[in-house]
Parts: C-alpha cells; structure tokens; sequence
C-alpha cells in the first residue's frame, strides 16, 4: 500500500446500500471481519508439525495470522447531535456513536522505517498494522459501524473468495496482498 493508493477517495456513501435484514446484516459484518485483507499469510513449517496436525491440515502450505482484532481501533464517542462531531464545549456533546479506524497489516521489514529487530526479520514480527482513513467511519451502534466499514472495504479492497484457502488467492491477486511478491 502506498501514500498514492491512500489518495483515492473515491467511495460515495449514497451509492452504496446497508441491508435492513437482521440476517443480511449479520452476513455483511461478518463478510467484513473475514476478509482477507486483515490476514497476515504464514509460510506453514512442516518439519515442526505432529503427525495429527499433518492430518488435520493436509496440502494446506499457508496458515492465516492476525485478524481483523489486531487491525482495528475502535472508539465511543459522545459527540454534538446537531453537528455529529465533539464539541468544545463538553456539554453538548450528548450522542453516543461508535468510531473505528481500520486498516490492513503492513510488512515493515521492507519500508525501512523501522529498525531490523535483533534477531532479524521473520514472518511472525516484521508485520504491523497501519491506518487506512479511507476506512474511517463510525455509527450509533458497533454494528452500523461495522456496516458502513463492510461497505468501505468492498469498495476499496474488493470481495474474496470464500472457499477454503480462499483468502490465499485474495493475497496474490491483489495489489494490497501480502504474498504478491512470492
């Protein structure tokens, strides 16, 4: 991800519709909480697996990390129900909302910004997460939220495919995913 892709604000709310069903909201967040774009793609180390692990796992040679836990920041807010955003004066701030900031894992072992660790670099510490504001967004309740969220993301990240391992292919074929370069 580049300043240059962080640019692109692009995504208009009033083109975009949140389902009303209970159901079809429930799919929507939770569409959003597994995509892939929150995954950090783990080389499976074959050599220090039990035999019942093999077993479990099969041909599968990469192993998901992280989540959408260790990607996002989320906030309650009181803010001013006329303007919708907190006041100086803390009185009037009487709405509650709920804001979250999202965005997807970065590999800092390639930016240079951040010293190599001791050790070196290896697939369990060279990812940290970054803030996408294009993902910004916020509701009166966590699940609107998270809805509006769910919107920003397919409009930015796009959908994935679903079936097992799914997440793998979403990785190589996306500009923004992780295993591009491999």
């Amino acid at each position: 991800m580049t300043d240059k892709d962080f640019n692109n604000w692009d995504f208009k709310r009033e083109e975009h519709e949140i389902p009303f069903t209970k159901l079809h909201r429930k799919k929507m967040i939770n569409w959003v909480l597994d995509h892939p774009v929150w995954t950090v793609p783990y080389k499976r180390n074959r050599a220090n697996e039990g035999e019942a692990f093999k077993e479990i796992l099969g041909d599968i040679d990469w192993l998901p990390g992280w989540g959408w836990e260790e990607c996002s920041y989320i906030v309650p807010a009181f803010v001013n129900p006329t303007t919708r955003r907190v006041d100086d004066d803390d009185s009037l701030n009487t709405h509650f909302e709920v804001w979250i900031e999202f965005g997807p894992p970065v590999d800092v072992s390639k930016d240079g910004y951040v010293n190599e660790p001791e050790g070196g670099w290896g697939q369990y510490n060279k990812y940290h997460s970054s803030h996408d504001p294009r993902l910004d967004c916020g509701g009166d309740t966590l699940d609107e939220a998270l809805l509006e969220l769910a919107l920003r993301v397919k409009h930015y990240y796009g959908d994935y495919p679903r079936e097992s391992q799914g997440w793998v292919e979403w990785h190589k074929t996306h500009p923004e995913g992780l295993l591009r370069d491999e």
